[in-house]
């Protein structure tokens, strides 16, 4: 198993995609989102090379004008086993795309979104349930995208990393 060198362990990691408040979309959006992540090939040369260039041409200057003394990882290298872990919790379950809706089908599913009984590593699909009065633990990614009509709706997603250190970028 990975090692942090910081010490730092993080139980949850979600992903919020938000692009609609109609129940009917988010199957499609789910749809969409799974199919992004197959093409992905993370498991693959193909996908790790992806990665990497990612790395070094956007996270890595970023981490270093920002670390502030904190401790980053010189190189790609050294995330690669970080990132092994990361897919075997991301797909304990096959599918890393969970839909949070007020629908009853899917809230039998919901009830792998348990944050206090296990780590929650998945990227959730949702509409009005997930940009208000739900708590969405570890969340790493926000995916916004349908138009705010309301002004304490715009507030609301300002406020998902707005008051995180280190967020304020985002």
């Amino acid at each position: 198993e990975a090692k942090s060198k910081s010490g730092l362990t993080y139980r949850h990691h979600t992903m919020l995609v938000h692009e609609s408040v109609k129940k009917d979309d988010h199957a499609d959006t789910a749809r969409d989102v799974r199919a992004l992540w197959r093409e992905a090939k993370f498991n693959f040369s193909e996908g790790l090379a992806r990665l990497q260039k990612l790395y070094d041409e956007d996270f890595l200057p970023v981490m270093k004008a920002r670390a502030n003394g904190a401790l980053i990882p010189r190189s790609f290298d050294e995330l690669k086993p970080f990132i092994g872990t990361a897919l075997a919790e991301i797909t304990i379950d096959a599918d890393p795309v969970l839909i949070v809706n007020s629908d009853k089908e899917i809230q039998a599913q919901q009830k792998k979104l348990d944050f206090e009984a296990a780590k929650v590593w998945r990227i959730l699909v949702g509409g009005t349930q997930l940009s208000r009065g739900f708590t969405v633990e570890g969340l790493t990614i926000s995916y916004f995208r349908r138009k705010a009509g309301q002004a304490d709706t715009l507030m609301h997603a300002g406020r998902w990393f707005g008051f995180r250190p280190g967020h304020q970028d985002l």
